[in-house]
């Protein structure tokens, strides 16, 4: 049975119009947030609880998140040479814990990181002290496409391995990060590169194109996000290519080979319906896929505070 808390967070962004305010925001700003709503820095209250050092590729901050107890170098972002696509760091900050978490935030390719990204990835690292995470702020549109993000991504995982082994590298996205998260394993499969051990992916945002006809259906009953938004956000993500084109959406890639992978996805989310269908053909490809579904939640419920949140977050399998 659904939870109080969840039936009044829907409620309210129903009272709000939260859909159609997103909607004409995007037609009018090309942005699906206010402004001010973004939180790039990790904020006071992970810094507090753990060790944050911020390095710079590409011009991008990349965050390394690590247990206080462990973490040696700094705790404040270093000063940036602007001249260079790098941190004036000499070396990856230690990641060697027992697991390396990557995390590629959500945001429909056109938000950084939301004060929520920040407070579930506190959650995660005060329930898991054995485990360091690296989260980049990854080239967002209209102004970056994949090709950019690829680009800063390959450079990320690469310092992982200073400290890590594939074998204990989980990949954990979330919305548009999780369509990211998958479209890039793919690209380390089809060059021959380590795979992660796993994919978590949250409320995973697999096609762009927005064209599965049960998505209308699911519509009626979604209070958070918008079709014709997503859809416009798309076509700025895909940049010159096909918005079919496999590094854009992954469901349209070939599915085999790829790492086991954990699907949680809401049923009041119109992204459910290509989650199922993600499922299904991954199992086809022979690719290992749990599917975690969640009645009557929204999107990205887990970021919220809710039972079912809590609940969500238990079961990651990081």
């Amino acid at each position: 049975m659904e939870s109080l808390r969840s039936t009044m967070i829907k409620r309210a962004l129903i009272a709000m119009d939260f859909k159609g305010t997103t909607l004409k925001r995007i037609r009018e700003t090309g942005s699906m947030i206010r402004p001010g709503s973004e939180q790039p820095d990790p904020g006071r209250k992970l810094r507090s609880h753990h060790t944050v050092t911020t390095t710079i590729i590409f011009d991008r901050p990349v965050h390394w998140i690590t247990p206080k107890n462990t973490a040696s170098r700094h705790d404040t972002p270093p000063k940036h040479d602007p001249s260079k696509n790098t941190s004036p760091l000499q070396d990856t900050p230690d990641t060697r814990h027992s697991r390396t978490v990557l995390f590629l935030h959500g945001g429909a390719y056109l938000t950084s990181f939301l004060p929520l990204h920040w407070s579930l990835l506190n959650k995660i690292m005060d329930k898991r002290m054995d485990l360091s995470i690296v989260a980049p702020d990854y080239p967002l549109a209209p102004e970056g496409t994949w090709r950019d993000a690829f680009k800063l991504l390959d450079v990320v995982y690469r310092k992982i391995f200073d400290t890590s082994e594939a074998s204990s590298i989980t990949l954990l996205a979330d919305s548009a990060g999780a369509g990211l998260a998958l479209a890039w394993s793919m690209y380390l499969r089809d060059n021959s590169l380590p795979l992660p051990s796993s994919l978590v992916l949250l409320s995973p945002w697999v096609d762009v194109s927005m064209e599965n006809p049960d998505i209308s259906t699911v519509d009626l009953i979604d209070p958070y996000l918008s079709p014709e938004a997503l859809r416009i956000a798309g076509r700025a993500w895909a940049g010159d290519d096909p918005i079919d084109d496999w590094h854009v959406s992954p469901l349209h890639g070939e599915l085999e080979g790829l790492p086991t992978t954990h699907l949680f996805t809401g049923t009041a989310d119109i992204l459910h319906p290509d989650a199922l269908r993600l499922a299904n053909a991954m199992r086809s490809a022979g690719t290992y896929v749990h599917l975690h579904t969640y009645e009557a939640m929204m999107h990205d419920w887990m970021m919220f505070s809710m039972p079912e949140a809590d609940r969500c977050l238990a079961e990651l399998p990081l």
